[in-house]
């Protein structure tokens, strides 16, 4: 085996070690942005994973898999046999014919992504097959997929963060209605189609699993007539106190709910936390005004539920 070739790297980041199912939310990790902190070298030192040989059937195949899913950096080796980067430049690895694949979890590689729903989307459309959705092990945001040789490996997502400096639109509202209403309103079907969207707009759902793992699927109909699809992802349902859910259609942004009791009424908090700070101050002149907007069709339908 020839040594990896570290001097193709591009950039490095520092990956948390996985939580476990008890993790505080107090603690501040957050979901990484597209733009990471970089180094011009990767880091090197005693006991560093740098290096990974994977079983494959067609070495093509899978190295096309791997770029589209996650975007990795394919080249060729001094020696002519292909060769990776990851997506960050840490781990270099190839590809080898004629050894076993791994297709029971026993050693399991985790691969980190932005977005564990986006890049299960990403797996499917390039070939691989999810194997395990997420939910399962919540509430960690994990998946597992197996590759075109049958390889089985996992998905992992930083957990929400309590803020995100710069990237985040936050909404706030104390409802002059019970908790259990507020949540009913959030959670059940029927009343949320009748108040999600600004001023206008129209919902039809086609799916609502409200579970972690669940999907969320539904076209919203503007007064003027267009229509817009939508699809997000259920990260957590603790009820009645928190949602999360990751938007995977356009715009991508994760959004986190909380709900709150304050006197017989409720506070309610809606963040919106996107990919960049840039995408951000883009979205914030539409966001900003229909989530008070969608805040107060949430107050009128209430009062239809009282």
């Amino acid at each position: 085996m020839t040594k990896p070739n570290h001097k193709k790297a591009r950039s490095r980041t520092i990956l948390p070690q996985r939580a476990t199912k008890k993790r505080a939310r107090s603690q501040n990790l957050v979901r990484p942005a597209k733009t990471l902190e970089t180094q011009r070298h990767p880091a090197l030192g005693n006991g560093k994973v740098c290096y990974i040989e994977m079983p494959a059937l067609d070495i093509n195949r899978s190295a096309s898999f791997y770029k589209a899913a996650f975007g990795w950096h394919i080249r060729q080796r001094s020696d002519g046999a292909t060769a990776f980067d990851d997506g960050v430049g840490e781990v270099s690895g190839t590809w080898v014919l004629g050894r076993k694949a791994a297709t029971e979890p026993g050693l399991l590689v985790y691969i980190m992504a932005d977005s564990v729903a986006a890049t299960c989307d990403a797996i499917v459309a390039s070939g691989g097959r999810i194997l395990q959705p997420i939910g399962a092990d919540a509430p960690e945001i994990t998946a597992r997929f197996g590759d075109p040789a049958g390889n089985v490996l996992g998905l992992y997502q930083n957990p929400v963060g309590e803020s995100s400096p710069g990237r985040e639109i936050v909404s706030t509202r104390v409802l002059n209605a019970p908790r259990e209403l507020v949540w009913k309103a959030w959670t059940d079907p029927k009343h949320l189609a009748q108040w999600w969207g600004p001023n206008g707009f129209t919902n039809t759902f086609n799916e609502f699993d409200q579970k972690a793992g669940g999907h969320w699927r539904y076209v919203m109909h503007a007064p003027d007539g267009h229509d817009f699809n939508n699809h997000s992802v259920f990260l957590e349902v603790t009820k009645p106190e928190r949602i999360v859910l990751d938007h995977v259609s356009a715009p991508q942004f994760l959004a986190v709910v909380t709900f709150k009791e304050q006197e017989g009424q409720t506070r309610i908090t809606f963040r919106q936390i996107f990919q960049s700070a840039s995408e951000c101050e883009k979205m914030k002149p539409l966001c900003i005004p229909a989530n008070e907007q969608n805040l107060d069709r949430l107050e009128a339908e209430l009062r239809k539920m009282s």
